[in-house]
């Protein structure tokens, strides 16, 4: 009885409690960074390759989301006995940050295989730690699919990058 009482009391006091301006998200700085570094397919048909990231978040009405490119050399020729790239573009959403030292991303892109040209989808999370000044290393777990039909390959890779970020 006296825990129903306390609970309904609590109740009431939280509906007439006005809105805390605290809890409004401040208006974000513009952030930007481009790493380059290799990677390591961990599922799919290529091993290993070279990859290279740029990205931009505005900051102001854009809040946390902003673009980005990244290029991934592929050391396996896919099925198509070439060597081939892997060229995507898309959205990143900063998920967390403890700036200036530390910023988890998120992101999702889409692109295509060259230069015989298959779509890829995909997306991954990225953790950037910064070590003095504008140099970070940049961690990146990726998930991609290559539409071919049905010979769609997926491929998950980590990739390891020096950055430049802000």
């Amino acid at each position: 009885m006296v825990s129903a009482a306390v609970s309904l009391a609590a109740l009431l006091a939280s509906a007439r409690a006005t809105p805390h301006t605290a809890s409004a998200e401040p208006r974000r700085d513009w952030h930007a960074g481009i790493g380059a570094g290799g990677f390591v397919a961990l599922l799919g048909p290529v091993s290993n390759g070279l990859a290279a990231s740029a990205e931009v978040s505005p900051g102001g009405a854009f809040g946390r989301f902003g673009a980005r490119v990244e290029g991934r050399s592929l050391d396996d020729d896919l099925g198509d006995g070439i060597d081939a790239g892997l060229l995507l573009g898309g959205v990143v959403y900063e998920a967390a940050a403890a700036r200036p030292r530390l910023a988890i991303a998120l992101h999702g892109e889409v692109g295509a295989v060259v230069p015989d040209p298959h779509l890829a989808v995909g997306g991954g999370v990225e953790t950037t730690l910064w070590i003095v000044g504008p140099l970070a290393l940049g961690l990146d777990s990726t998930v991609h699919l290559v539409l071919r039909g049905v010979d769609s390959d997926l491929l998950v890779a980590g990739a390891l990058t020096v950055r430049l970020a802000r």
